[in-house]
């Protein structure tokens, strides 16, 4: 009889072990389904408030969007500058060659950043409207979509 009674203990055991580890396996099956917590996807890239800046040769809704240290290139000149530097060398850009329009040909996104080429048309010292092609380079920072580097070309 003891021998019987111990069968009967061992079977009930093995069945609660069977169904407590079917269940371990549904509830590590539902959490590998689902994985980890999600990032939330990163803001929307800026580019209406660029294009409108640079249409309009208003430095100071691009200096917003500038990181720390941008990297702003005016035809042959290329340097680093602040946020304050960086208003006081746009608004200078801008009165020397003053804005007619401004219109995106290409945006992108390539190894975490976004960028965006672009036409900037501006009323020449002679009269004549002439144009200058513009990349824009964001990275997604601590504040959001950031400008890296802006440059103005021939």
């Amino acid at each position: 009889m003891p021998c019987w009674i111990d069968m009967k203990r061992w079977v009930r055991l093995w069945g609660v072990g069977v169904w407590l580890w079917a269940w371990m396996m549904v509830a590590f099956r539902a959490w590998a389904q689902t994985g980890p917590a999600q990032k939330e996807p990163p803001a929307e890239v800026p580019f209406a408030q660029i294009q409108s800046a640079l249409a309009g040769g208003i430095a100071r809704p691009l200096v917003a969007l500038v990181k720390e240290g941008v990297e702003i290139a005016l035809l042959e000149e290329r340097d680093f500058y602040s946020r304050r530097q960086a208003e006081y060398v746009l608004n200078a850009f801008f009165q020397r060659y003053p804005p007619v329009g401004f219109q995106f040909r290409h945006r992108g996104a390539a190894d975490g950043s976004s960028y965006g080429v672009g036409t900037y048309y501006y009323r020449s010292p002679d009269g004549r409207r002439s144009q200058l092609r513009v990349y824009v380079l964001l990275r997604l920072g601590e504040r959001g979509w950031e400008i890296e580097e802006i440059r103005f070309e021939n």
